[in-house]
């Protein structure tokens, strides 16, 4: 047996990786159901002009990705975003959410619609803070 170092993670790497996580997972997790969850917003030309990703798990909705372009900020848009996604999640039967975000981009956005932050990387990626917030729904 040997250890293979790499920049390069190719995909099929990276699949037996995950599929070896996940089978681990199932036999040890309780099940719950996981759902994909997206909102988008599109623009008159049909392009992506805001939107979020993320998906719900069991109880917890946990975004991943919330971006609304500079030509809409300040409009709302990302207030409603985020509303939506919470009262999908809650339909879905979730009760928490869970995110991450940097200093320079929204930890006082989602503080005020209720988030807590959970705990922050300093020095993260080298000198900024990463934000880890939850919301109880």
């Amino acid at each position: 047996m040997e250890f293979l170092i790499t920049e390069k993670i190719c995909p099929e790497d990276e699949k037996a990786i995950r599929n070896g996580l996940l089978e681990y997972n199932r036999e040890a997790m309780e099940r719950a159901e996981c759902r994909d969850l997206g909102i988008f917003l599109e623009g008159e030309d049909g392009k992506k002009a805001g939107g979020l990703i993320g998906y719900t798990h069991g109880k917890w909705l946990f975004i991943k990705w919330l971006w609304v372009d500079a030509s809409f900020r300040g409009e709302g848009v990302g207030s409603k975003i985020l509303q939506q996604a919470e009262a999908t999640a809650r339909d879905r039967g979730c009760t928490h959410s869970m995110l991450d975000t940097f200093e320079f981009q929204a930890p006082g956005f989602y503080q005020k619609y209720g988030y807590e932050t959970l705990f922050v990387l300093e020095e993260h990626p080298a000198t900024g803070k990463h934000y880890f917030l939850t919301k109880r729904l």
